[in-house]
């Protein structure tokens, strides 16, 4: 069996666990859906008194922060998946890579498939149908806009496990890292408002920091002003960035590893 091949078997196998997690908890499962309906409720609410008393926010307006919500909503429930990007520092300072790194895959691979969370398919389904909706209700379907602007969600979200894993190797030299990942993960409050209000170095801070822009602002504009040819720029930009940050788990993993020392000696 090639080095591939090892990989996909073995991330099959950890889907079906994760889908029987799913069925097997089956109040986890619907009170992880109830909790992103009220929480899409709230900010329905939230952003209809916003705007009771003005008919834009800059350029925006509200269908849009209608689609801001959908997009939000699709990048919290795709980050689901990957949570377990939370646990890379632990795994370091408890000596527990062992059975990885025993493994004929790769390690680093081999912990965050492990853990495969199944139970977000049914949010990123309701998120997909808000967005959907909310774009053939107040703007006009164009297929590759979507495709660009659903691209950039699920890029975006890529960056930020990417960076969290980051945060996690740092783990080698630094120890635990889980208040640096919590201090990063503070700026998700940033993904629910539009960012392209905000100043230019605010605008730098929420693209290459974190992709809050990328996320959530970039998408819902991509869908309702910018053309084709803008949003391909943008999304060959959250490529390059995404690209980058591959490059820097690569090198952080390479060098870190040689620093590690398991739970045994």
């Amino acid at each position: 069996m090639n080095y591939l091949a090892k990989h996909w078997l073995l991330l099959k196998e950890y889907s079906k666990i994760g889908f029987k997690f799913a069925i097997e908890y089956k109040a986890q499962f619907f009170s992880n859906l109830l909790g992103h309906l009220v929480l899409i409720g709230l900010w329905f609410f939230f952003w209809k008194l916003m705007f009771g008393n003005v008919s834009t926010m800059g350029q925006w307006t509200y269908p849009m922060m209608l689609l801001l919500i959908g997009f939000f909503q699709l990048g919290e429930a795709m980050w689901q998946f990957g949570y377990m990007t939370l646990r890379v520092s632990d795994r370091i300072m408890d000596g527990d890579l062992d059975k990885y790194l025993s493994r004929p895959i790769n390690p680093l691979f081999g912990i965050l498939a492990e853990d495969l969370d199944l139970i977000p398919i049914l949010p990123i389904t309701t998120a997909i149908i808000i967005i959907l909706t909310v774009i053939i209700n107040y703007f006009s379907l164009d297929l590759i806009k979507l495709v660009i602007a659903l691209s950039l969600c699920a890029i975006g979200t890529l960056i930020v496990h990417l960076v969290t894993i980051a945060l996690g190797l740092l783990g080698f030299w630094l120890g635990r890292t889980r208040t640096l990942m919590t201090i990063y993960r503070s700026l998700n409050i940033a993904k629910t408002y539009p960012g392209d209000i905000l100043g230019a170095m605010m605008r730098g801070i929420l693209t290459y920091g974190f992709p809050a822009m990328i996320l959530t602002t970039n998408p819902v504009l991509t869908v309702t002003n910018w053309t084709i040819q803008q949003s391909l720029l943008y999304l060959t930009l959250a490529i390059g960035l995404w690209v980058f940050w591959i490059i820097i788990v690569m090198l952080l993993w390479k060098y870190g590893i040689k620093k590690y020392e398991s739970s045994g000696g």
